[in-house]
């Protein structure tokens, strides 16, 4: 999927030499939001089939949602010979990108909280999760943690 982001711009102010730059969230929407009993279900691991291991980090989500989201899962747990998989494991992938990209399928939106975690998220939404289509549109927001909390 081609992604469109759109990066609003981030509060800017002048600091001293010695200052370090603040911490940047990023955050992505325009997925399509699923039902708040089902994210509810799944923030409760209710009823959640299946593991993913990503860096030794376990996470848990439901099948159906993974294969409706992404037609790697969809091979992974439709097909004849890895239907059963009880635990799968994603190499080359940093855990805070895939709890992004799992927040994304159910939420329609996450929130990466290292912006350089951006370009490994950018790359793996197509693989994982995102269908290709024209009309879904995702934008990005840049924040300074300090202006958040003003």
């Amino acid at each position: 999927m081609d992604l469109d982001l759109q990066t609003e711009s981030c509060p800017a102010r002048k600091r001293a030499r010695t200052e370090a730059a603040p911490p940047t969230s990023l955050s992505l929407s325009g997925g399509e939001r699923l039902s708040t009993g089902l994210i509810t279900l799944w923030r409760q691991r209710i009823l959640c089939d299946a593991e993913i291991r990503v860096g030794g980090e376990p996470f848990h989500a439901h099948r159906n949602v993974l294969v409706g989201a992404s037609e790697y899962f969809k091979r992974l747990y439709c097909g004849a010979a890895t239907a059963d998989v009880d635990v799968h494991t994603l190499n080359d992938m940093q855990p805070a990108v895939f709890r992004a990209l799992l927040s994304f399928v159910y939420e329609g939106r996450c929130t990466l909280h290292d912006e350089a975690l951006l370009t490994q998220l950018l790359q793996a939404a197509p693989f994982l999760v995102l269908p290709r289509s024209e009309e879904r549109s995702v934008g990005a927001t840049c924040r300074t943690r300090g202006a958040e909390r003003r």
